[in-house]
This record gives structure tokens, C-alpha cells and sequence, in this order.
């Protein structure tokens, strides 16, 4: 007689997964908890119905949800990094790269607003527990800062203005997706992508022409 599969969470049929990935599974099913239902209902113990194993099988790859929680961070700052990776272009000026890259990041937290909150919430960047000499969630948050303050060394010759102005610049899309998602500004024709371009001083579609 074949066996009948696991119902996982909100009736759902358990995610399945190849043997040694186990702890990619248990992320993926962390990051759909907590898009359909909130940060509050993800726990290892959810994760674990959701893709079908006994509750103490993710302490294998989690110590408690805290690990957890930044395993989903970092995924979802690896997504970032790979979304700004997908626009970048060889035969692009830097300001107009910049801009894309404010874009693109603009994009992400408007339509992953769970995980990116997640992401910029006040979870101590450092673990406590020295677990290796590189923390994956430390690694992966910064791949997305690495490539604006590129493409800001590539538009200034200075590179501690240029690490200045990357700050700046993360500030400014950090704060314009965090107002957007809350529905406290309304945005001109063009969108946020307008907005960034005004700051930036870049030239619109209509002046390139």
C-alpha cells in the first residue's frame, strides 16, 4: 500500500526534499510561514510539520529559532544580493547602475515585505556563540553594500566619499521602502524608481532621448 504523504500547515501538502537538504528545506518552509502567516507563528516546531519530519529534526541544523531566524535572514539577503547581481551590466554608466540597484532594492522589500523586515529588524548581527570564523548571515548581509559601494568607487575617485555616499545611499532606499510599504508618502508618476532618480540627479527616459 503506497503512503499516504504528510499534510503540513494551513492543509498544505509537506515540501519533500533529497537527502543532505534538510536544513535548505527547513528555511524554505520558515520563509512561507512567515509570508502567510506572520513571524509570530514561525517556530521549529513549524517548520518541522511543514516539511514533514519528526520536531526534533531540525535541531540537527538549528540550535533554537533564533539560528533559524538568521538562516531566513540570510536567505533572504542572498535573494537581494542575487536580484542586484541580475541587473548589473558591463556596458552600464555607474549612476545609471546605481540607480538600478536602488530600484531593484526598492522592488525587493516591497514585494517580500515579511523577510525584509525580518531582515532590518534589531536581531543582533553578531551571534553570541563564536559557532565558526565566518557567520553566514554577517556574509551574506553584506554582498548587497559590496556591490552599490563598487559602483560608487567606480563613479568617484575617492574611495572614503565613495564609502560615504554608499552609506547615504542605502539609507535613502532603506528609508523610501520602508515609507512606501507603510503607505505614508504617495508616489508621482514613475513610481519609486522616479523618486530614486530625482535623488540621484540621473537623467529620466524623456532627456536620454
Amino acid at each position: 500500500m503506497q503512503r499516504s504523504k504528510r499534510i503540513g500547515t494551513l492543509g498544505q501538502k509537506a515540501n519533500t526534499y533529497h537527502h543532505g537538504d534538510l536544513a535548505q528545506a527547513l528555511v524554505t518552509a520558515g520563509r512561507a510561514i512567515l509570508r502567510e502567516q506572520g513571524r509570530d507563528k514561525l517556530s521549529l516546531r513549524a517548520v518541522a510539520a511543514r516539511v514533514g519530519v519528526s520536531q526534533a529534526a531540525p535541531y540537527s541544523h538549528f540550535a533554537d529559532k533564533k539560528a533559524l531566524l538568521r538562516a531566513i535572514c540570510a536567505s533572504g539577503f542572498r535573494e537581494l544580493a542575487d536580484t542586484l547581481e541580475a541587473c548589473r551590466s558591463s556596458d552600464q554608466d555607474p549612476s545609471s547602475q546605481i540607480l538600478d540597484f536602488g530600484t531593484a532594492y526598492v522592488d525587493f522589500a516591497l514585494n517580500n515585505p515579511e523577510i525584509y523586515r525580518l531582515m532590518i529588524s534589531t536581531l543582533d548581527p553578531v551571534p553570541k556563540r563564536a559557532e565558526s570564523s565566518r557567520d553566514q548571515l554577517i556574509e551574506e548581509a553584506t554582498r548587497p553594500y559590496a556591490l552599490l559601494n563598487q559602483a560608487f568607487r567606480e563613479l568617484v575617485p575617492d574611495t572614503k566619499r565613495a564609502d560615504t555616499l554608499t552609506i547615504g545611499a542605502w539609507s535613502m532606499v532603506h528609508g523610501l521602502a520602508s515609507l512606501i510599504g507603510e503607505g505614508l508618502v504617495d508616489l508621482p508618476p514613475g513610481g519609486h524608481r522616479e523618486v530614486l532618480r530625482a535623488l540621484t540627479g540621473s537623467p529620466s527616459t524623456e532627456q536620454l532621448k
